[in-house]
């Protein structure tokens, strides 16, 4: 099953989407879901509870998950770029085979530019959370992107 425009998954809904494969607008889950066959979503990702998308491939837009038990052992791309979710805490913490990174709705960014911002975030519990893995990650999966052919 398709959905054209924007849709809410809520309490009072969530059963009702076990088909769906698609959604062309921004998606909100606002209930706990599980989306067995869900492999795009067009625009916004908004995620406040827990979620199940195991096929999920590709987001349009960013990723705002404001929950801890979410799985996307197959997403490629987000931000309408490919690349691979490095970290989840309030946000999907992206980093794209163009060594950018994405948090929430803020990106592109070097890693110098990334580290800038999280210095200037009010919740430095997650602003910390995600300076650890972009500290890391930077020159780990950078090597290995190039390795695999990667350009920037």
């Amino acid at each position: 099953m398709k959905h054209s425009g924007d849709l809410h998954i809520t309490r009072a809904n969530a059963g009702d989407f076990l088909e769906l494969t698609e959604v062309s607008g921004y998606l909100y889950i606002r209930a706990d879901a599980q989306l067995p066959v869900l492999t795009t979503v067009g625009g916004y990702l908004d995620i406040s509870a827990d979620a199940q998308l195991p096929v999920l491939t590709t987001v349009g837009g960013s990723l705002d998950i404001r929950a801890d038990n979410i799985l996307f052992p197959s997403l490629k791309s987000a931000h309408g770029v490919e690349g691979r979710l490095v970290a989840v805490k309030k946000y999907g913490l992206w980093y794209s085979t163009a060594y950018k990174f994405y948090a929430g709705c803020q990106g592109p960014m070097t890693k110098n530019q990334a580290l800038a911002l999280s210095r200037r975030w009010d919740d430095q519990e997650t602003a910390q959370y995600f300076a650890k893995f972009i500290m890391e990650i930077d020159d780990v999966l950078a090597d290995a992107l190039t390795a695999a052919g990667a350009t920037c």
